[in-house]
Formats: structure tokens, sequence, C-alpha cells
């Protein structure tokens, strides 16, 4: 901006329709600046004004250095809306317009410091009948056919900008996987806790097993011995302590007389002499191991089971 001080732009004359103003295009603006810039449009046009950036000195909320936009041709004119002494780092967020052809800009700086300065654009436009060499915005605005999809909104609502379909379909493609993924985590959450409800999640821990206690060597009492042990005898079946018979003098199994009526010890009969059990004559016994002694079994076939004979010796 600092070549055009003291200028008059006549867009008309020089065949724009739109321009870019930047106050510096690197490094910081000068000291002590006091620039002055008229732009007039073409007849019957206005001027819209907008702003990309501004970052103009500003210290303990006082503007030590400025920019005001007067809506005329002069200094001497009323501010545009917004633009009285514009200063830091907000801009507008609005776009500008002015009421006639013509606005100036006036840009003052101190010697304390400087910063970036600003960058805007301005565009001329009319309402009304929009020529075959215009665009017609959807605000009703008419601007040249040249500024539609230059990258600036020189409508004001964005209906002269040319958006890449490639982006639209990246940026639909993006959205809808995005979509997608909340849906599927939405259901997968809802699902986990549908199952949680009907007791269908299974959580596996680890228990520790108790210690058995160890199995007795014998079976219960009313049970039979496991295979090689030996059979236990029945209680009250046992032969009173002293009538053992000695080793080896035993009867054969199955010939054990009643209990109670067992010979004294020493007057046993010869092995394989034993009556039947039930049958056993009463004593006395002979002497074991006198060899002038015999013993013979009487004929038990006549004799009753109830009462047996007696034995001569």
């Amino acid at each position: 901006m600092s070549e055009l001080c003291g200028r008059t732009l006549d867009m008309k004359a020089d065949s724009k329709w739109s321009a870019r103003v930047e106050l510096v295009r690197s490094g910081d603006y000068r000291d002590n600046m006091n620039c002055r810039w008229t732009v007039t449009a073409p007849p019957n046009h206005r001027l819209m004004v907008y702003f990309k950036e501004i970052d103009i000195d500003r210290r303990f909320f006082r503007c030590d250095d400025y920019l005001s936009i007067y809506d005329s041709n002069t200094t001497n004119g009323a501010y545009l809306d917004g633009a009285s002494k514009l200063c830091g780092e907000t801009r507008p967020r609005h776009f500008l317009y002015t009421s006639g052809r013509s606005m100036t800009l006036l840009f003052v700086s101190d010697r304390h410091g400087d910063d970036d300065g600003f960058d805007l654009y301005f565009t001329a436009y009319h309402i009304g009948n929009c020529t075959e060499a215009e665009f017609r915005c959807k605000n009703g605005r008419c601007i040249h056919k040249s500024l539609k999809c230059n990258g600036y909104q020189n409508c004001g609502d964005e209906s002269d900008m040319c958006y890449s379909k490639t982006g639209s379909i990246v940026g639909a493609v993006v959205a809808v996987i995005f979509v997608t993924l909340i849906v599927v985590g939405v259901v997968f959450i809802c699902r986990r806790r549908r199952q949680a409800r009907n007791g269908n999640v299974h959580i596996k821990t680890t228990e520790s097993v108790p210690m058995q206690p160890a199995q007795p060597m014998y079976p219960p009492q009313g049970q039979a011995p496991p295979q090689g042990y030996p059979a236990y005898p029945q209680p009250g079946q046992y032969p009173p302590p002293g009538q053992y018979p000695p080793p080896g003098q035993y009867p054969p199994p199955g010939q054990y007389p009643p209990p109670g009526q067992y010979p004294p010890p020493g007057q046993y009969p010869p092995p394989g002499q034993y009556p039947p059990p039930g049958q056993y004559p009463p004593g006395p016994y002979p002497p074991q191991g006198n060899p002038n002694m015999t013993y013979a079994p009487p004929p038990y076939s006549a004799v009753s089971e109830e009462e047996p004979s007696k034995v001569a010796l």
C-alpha cells in the first residue's frame, strides 16, 4: 500500500472489478506513516470490503497505529460501519459496504514499534439487471463474470465460489465412514448391555480347588472288603479268649463248629476227622498226641442233629 499513498484508483479506467490491498508484503510496516488512498468504482456500482487478516499495533487498549475507512472520496466524510479506527488483531467478521462509488483508506503509525499490517480485498458490484458479462449472485447482486470461482467471496454469500468435486466426494466418504463407525459402536454397546442383562455373558474366573481329605484305606462297616483284603468276621462269631486252636490245627473252611461248642485246648481230633457243623459229640475229648488212642467218627447219618450220640473210646 505504501506505493499507493496519495493516489486514487479508478477501477473503470484501469479495467479492475476487484482488487486486493496489503499494507506490506513481508516484514513490518514503517514508522510514522500517514498514508491516504482513494478507490472509485465504475458508475452505478458500489464497493464491498472484506478483511482477510489484520495485525496493527495496539497498547493498553489504545490504538497507537490504526486504519480508518471513509465512505467518501475524502477523509472528511463518515466512516464505513465498523471501520472508524481498526487496530489489534481482531478483524471485522462481516462485509463492509459503501453507500456510493468511492471510499478512502487512511493508515497512521507512530514510532514505537510496528506489526504486520493488514490484508483486505474489495469488489465492485451493482443491484439490478445483470449483463451478459456479469454473474448474478443469489443475493441479487451483479459482479463481473471474471470474478466467479477466483477463490474470493465477491458476492458476499459464497454463491460465486466453486468447490472441488473431488474434495466434496472425499468429504462425503469421510462423513459416511465416521457415521458408520458411530452406528457400529452404538450397536455393539447396546448388544453387550442386552447380553449382560440376559445373563449370556460368561466371565471366566480362576477358582482354587479345596483339598479333599484322604479316603480311608478300609471300607465302611457292613460293606465287603475290596479285592485282595481278608474277609472280616462278623460280630459275635469270634471264639472266646483262650480257646483258639494251636497253629496248623484249624479245621478246613466250612467245618467250623458253632459258637460255644469248641473243644477244650489240646483235645481237637486229627485234621480230616472233624464232624460236620452242628454234630460235634460232647466231651470229654482224648488228649491230643496219644498214639494208643484213636478217634472213630460215629455213624452220623443215624444220629439226630438235635442230640448227637456218645462215642465209645
